[in-house]
């Protein structure tokens, strides 16, 4: 009769080899307490019959492990999905803010196109042609001061670039400037609250907390003043009381930003558009 190596039975039944030796003993079967002794059909058929159930629990306990490791590798491929997820949403808000940045620089390149080559430089070329005064039909007055202010037009040298570029940044701080005539203050500071779409996804956009913004002012200065920056400003306007607090509102995006640029401190939000203000 074949025998079979008791380690191995251990191991098919999920039991120490001190309780083997041990139960074995009490049904009057002595075998030698090592795991390489070796035992009969019979006993094999003794223990099987006593231990068979500690070798379902393993087995139950084994499928149970695999199920859990299931159920962790289907939550990581959701997260990874998650984040995928979010970072192309926030190349698609960065792509659409840039393309807004770049069509609002625009203005500046449509005056250095046409100050790039001197004025009217054609019309100099051509040769002056004196015309030959006509009896019939003497110049009129008028004529005679549009040939003037054409000729003035023409001798005019031609507009530095440089100069060109400052007049078209000029009216924009200028507005902003008669229209917040203390910004160049030493003690004034922009606060950005973004609301708006970080309200729909607050686990992917926290929205930064009364506290953050709380201690931030402490930080700044309570004696500063401070332009509030936001997509929710009717929030602000229940949240931050005081005369120290101006909200800053109908003005386009890219007014927000330059005025932002213009104050000595900022307060940002976890947004872009604030880092680049």
């Amino acid at each position: 009769m074949a025998q079979i190596r008791i380690n191995k039975v251990l191991r098919e039944l999920n039991i120490s080899l001190d309780r083997a030796v041990d139960f074995l003993e009490s049904k009057g079967i002595e075998i030698e307490k090592s795991p390489n002794t070796k035992i009969s059909q019979e006993v094999y058929d003794t223990l099987s019959d006593e231990f068979q159930t500690d070798a379902t629990k393993r087995e139950k306990a084994q499928e149970v492990s695999e199920a859990k490791l299931k159920e962790k590798e289907k939550l990581r491929e959701e997260r990874e999905r998650e984040i995928e997820e979010k970072q192309k949403q926030d190349e698609t808000v960065k792509e659409t803010v840039v393309k807004a940045k770049v069509d609002l620089s625009g203005p500046k390149k449509v005056g250095k196109i046409d100050l790039d080559k001197p004025t009217e430089k054609k019309d100099e070329e051509k040769p002056k042609v004196k015309a030959e005064p006509v009896a019939e039909k003497p110049k009129t007055k008028a004529k005679a001061e549009q040939s003037k202010e054409t000729d003035e037009v023409v001798e005019k040298k031609p507009v530095k670039k440089e100069d060109a570029e400052k007049s078209l940044e000029e009216p924009l701080e200028e507005k902003l400037k008669t229209k917040y005539p203390f910004i160049d203050k030493s003690n004034i500071c922009s606060i950005h609250i973004r609301r708006g779409d970080y309200l729909r996804l607050p686990n992917h956009h926290p929205i930064c907390s009364s506290v953050y913004y709380s201690e931030a002012i402490k930080y700044i200065g309570a004696d500063n003043i401070f332009l509030i920056f936001s997509d929710d400003i009717e929030w602000c306007k229940q949240t931050f009381k005081g005369s120290s607090f101006i909200f800053v509102e109908n003005n386009t995006d890219f007014e927000d930003l330059y005025l932002m640029s213009m104050c000595k401190n900022n307060i940002i939000a976890n947004s872009s558009f604030s880092w680049w203000g």
